[in-house]
């Protein structure tokens, strides 16, 4: 123990600069994989947290037929508590520069006190939630605060519309009372979260502004909606239920509900495929964490090699001299682990990421005893491990009688000396005194081709998805509301007509709305009305319908009802009821009260079989690909009156979950580009160490300096080579069959990524990498003194 111990100070004193380096390394290499690991477990988790500590809402019912008694609903005993909201506004002044926020901004106002009580008891992140007696406190998200700089203590005003404009459904900028009111909470709930693609967060008022200002929150005569969120007792099982006791209690068939409930099981399953991914990435750090370390073990150990007879000096046996050599590397990876831990603690503040930050009932620094504590344990017995493995491996090489020529060896023996050379040390698979195996540099460099293609493929995927809206459905970039509650605004047929004839408009679609209801629940129905050419409709299977009996229902309508082409479903509507026949499934306009994903189109005839007018009525617009949609907007407005408004009428919140996604493959792609070059970088600087003998002795026989520099290059080469033709194709089909299945769940609609861009990119990229990696190796052995080195053996 003594002879362990002197080395111990012998090894820390003479060697101390390499071993602080593998502690650093360790420490980086651990914090890496702890904080991707913790973070996937916690992003993981955070929905389902959230909503254990929340309340949440089940549902919201949007009747969209002015005042109700919801109190008959709240007596329901399926309902365990409810919540109604006005549908109506206000505007935010005070904010920065000027800007004013509107409905993106404004949270509708509650018009009861059960809200951040019995339903929708947020998470406080800072300060306290406003006091529903009063008007003149709101809360905020933690995206108001950081987009507009306003926090706990920070005053705005809230400007309220008259009776008169709500009365009458009057556009224009409200013009009631000011409302002087400070920000006392920044909050968090299911339905008080920050949303995907949503930079400035929400801002959501007391009940006691409804309270303090009746009239100007639903007006006098009724007209406002009065819509209601509600938790049901037994939660989204009991969705079905109520709707069937909903309808005979009120006797309305034709209302629209949005599942909460299914919305929180999407954002688990973005959260969860979000910790997928970066599971994956700590994998991938574990593997490059594996070849770096194990290269500066090996190296560590291959230095301290000469020092086995010393130590032999002091009567150690070989177990025991091993075991003395391995107690400094494994020291030095104690204080590296301890180092991580205190890093990723530090960095835990940073996770989760995409949409689970947004859901994270706890942000801030996290401890994960299991991930942050682990390592210590595991962690430098397995450097010790290795130290002494890697000392009886190089101590049996000069034991080791030589082998049979391998496969390799024997092909190339009759190639040119320089190419012949360089094809074996790229694919040998052995390791001797004078050799390493090149395996892992190939398996290094196709691991690493096959995962950076794959993830800037499914990159791509979601970049082109994310690009507009299309993908989504929304086809148009224009719209023109004409009518709601059964009534036109406008002479429909005459703005409709003179809409498509506009030179700028290149497809027009007069579009009704109702809601049906059906076994599976109730469906938001849409006309498909061409007026001249057709604006595009994204269909995923199947086809438009063409007779009045056949619809085309959204993928997640069909999902829920369990429908598929040619199968039939019965609706209902306040006229009567069609069995229609399922022709396709394509997606619909985003509205206020239906996804994209979710209703269906109808023909005209069918809609009016089953109405008796309409909910919404309503033109979506398409400009021609030279058209700039705002002249056209400016065209129609000045020269017919009619007031257009930017598509899509609500932007699908999935495209700013897929946003969320974009980080998450590129930084896989950049730690799976470390490993493959790590991986190549040492098998080449190897070959350049222990064939120096071999390469002097070439010398000596005639081989010229830029012999010696050509056979590492075409090692570099060989070893590209080989990662590219197994690595390209493997990773395209990897990233393509991952985004098709992100594509099917979100859903949207699949686009294969284009290939080639990913393709040449990487092969210039591996190219040019493994030629600067083959620059120093070759110079090296170009420039080794030849006497030195054949006196040294």
């Amino acid at each position: 123990m003594n002879a362990i111990w002197m080395w111990f100070r012998v090894e820390w004193r003479s060697r101390w600069k390499a071993l602080v380096g593998l502690a650093l390394l360790v420490a980086f290499a651990t914090a890496s994989i702890q904080a991707t690991v913790a973070g996937a477990l916690r992003g993981s988790t955070s929905v389902d947290r959230l909503l254990d500590v929340t309340q949440p809402a089940t549902l919201a019912v949007t009747l969209n037929q002015g005042a109700f008694d919801w109190d008959v609903v709240r007596a329901m005993p399926q309902v365990e508590s409810l919540s109604a909201f006005a549908v109506s506004g206000y505007a935010i002044e005070g904010l920065p520069d000027g800007v004013q926020g509107g409905d993106d901004i404004a949270g509708f106002p509650f018009v009861d006190d059960e809200i951040w009580r019995t339903i929708e008891r947020p998470v406080v992140l800072k300060g306290r939630l406003p006091d529903s007696s009063r008007a003149d406190e709101v809360a905020v998200s933690s995206n108001f605060v950081d987009h507009f700089g306003l926090g706990v203590g920070d005053p705005v005003t809230l400007r309220l519309y008259t009776p008169e404009q709500l009365d009458s459904m009057e556009e224009g900028a409200p013009a009631g009372p000011a409302v002087g009111a400070t920000i006392v909470g920044v909050i968090r709930s299911p339905l008080f979260s920050d949303q995907p693609g949503n930079p400035t967060g929400g801002l959501a008022p007391s009940p006691g502004l409804h309270a303090r200002f009746p009239e100007n929150t639903v007006g006098t005569s009724g007209a406002v909606n009065i819509n209601a969120m509600l938790r049901l007792r037994d939660g989204g099982a009991g969705i079905d239920e109520f709707e069937r006791e909903f309808t005979r209690v009120t006797g309305i068939e034709n209302f629209d509900i949005i599942d909460l409930h299914a919305d929180a099981q999407r954002d688990r399953d973005a959260t969860r495929f979000e910790a997928r991914a970066l599971l994956l990435l700590g994998l991938t750090a574990l593997l490059a964490s594996v070849v770096l370390v194990g290269v500066a073990i090996s190296r560590f150990a291959a230095a301290s090699f000469s020092d086995l007879d010393v130590l032999r000096a002091f009567g150690l046996p070989p177990s025991r001299t091993r075991t003395a050599m391995s107690v400094a590397p494994a020291s030095a990876s104690m204080i590296g682990v301890v180092l991580a831990l205190a890093v990723a603690w530090w960095g835990s503040r940073f996770f989760p990421i995409g949409s689970a930050a947004l859901v994270e009932p706890s942000p801030g620094t996290d401890f994960d005893p299991l991930v942050l504590l682990l390592p210590v344990l595991v962690v430098p017995p397995l450097v010790a491990t290795a130290t002494t493995v890697t000392l009886r491996r190089r101590a049996s090489s000069f034991e080791r009688s030589s082998a049979s020529p391998s496969a390799v060896d024997s092909v190339t023996s009759t190639w040119p000396l320089t190419l012949g050379l360089g094809t074996r040390f790229a694919l040998s698979g052995r390791s001797t005194r004078n050799s390493s195996s090149a395996r892992p540099a190939l398996i290094g460099i196709i691991l690493g081709v096959t995962g950076v293609v794959a993830a800037l493929t499914f990159a791509q995927g979601i970049a082109d998805a994310t690009d507009g809206y299309e993908r989504f459905g929304q086809t148009y970039e224009l719209g023109a509301f004409l009518g709601a509650g059964g009534q036109d605004f406008v002479d429909a047929t005459t703005t409709l007509a003179t809409i498509s004839e506009d030179p700028g408009v290149d497809g027009v679609l007069d579009v009704r709305n109702d809601v049906a209801s059906s076994n599976g629940g109730p469906v938001s129905l849409f006309t498909h009305t061409p007026v001249g050419a057709p604006i595009d409709t994204v269909v995923t299977e199947g086809r438009l319908p063409s007779t009045r009996s056949e619809i085309a229902i959204g993928p997640e309508t069909a999902e829920k009802a369990d429908l598929s082409v040619g199968d039939t479903i019965e609706l209902t509507g306040s006229r009567g009821s069609i069995a229609m026949t399922v022709t396709g499934t394509a997606f619909v306009p985003q509205g206020p009260h239906n996804g994209y994903a979710s209703g269906g189109w109808v023909l005209a005839d069918a809609f009016d079989e089953l109405f008796d007018g309409f909910r919404f009525h309503f033109a979506l617009v398409s400009t021609g690909s030279g058209s700039d949609p705002q002249a056209v907007t400016e065209q129609l407005a000045e020269s017919d009156g009619i007031g257009l408004f930017p598509g899509p009428i609500i932007p699908p919140t999935e495209l700013g979950e897929l946003e969320e996604l974009q980080t998450v493959p590129l930084l896989l792609a950049g730690f799976l580009a470390v490993l493959a070059v790590g991986a190549v970088a040492h098998t080449l600087a190897s070959t350049a160490r222990r064939r120096r003998h071999d390469m002097a002795m070439l010398r000596a026989l005639g081989l010229r300096p830029r012999g010696s520099v050509a056979i590492i290059f075409v090692q570099a080469a060989v070893i590209a080579a080989v990662g590219l033709a197994i690595g390209l194709p493997l990773g395209v089909v990897l990233g393509r069959g991952i985004w098709r299945t992100v594509a099917l769940d979100t859903p949207v609609e699949f686009v294969e990524p284009y290939s080639w861009p990913t393709a040449a990119v990487t092969i210039l990229a591996v190219t040019v990498l493994t030629a600067l990696l083959a620059i120093w190796p070759s110079r090296r052995l170009a420039s080794m003194r030849l006497g030195a080195e054949l006196r040294s053996e």
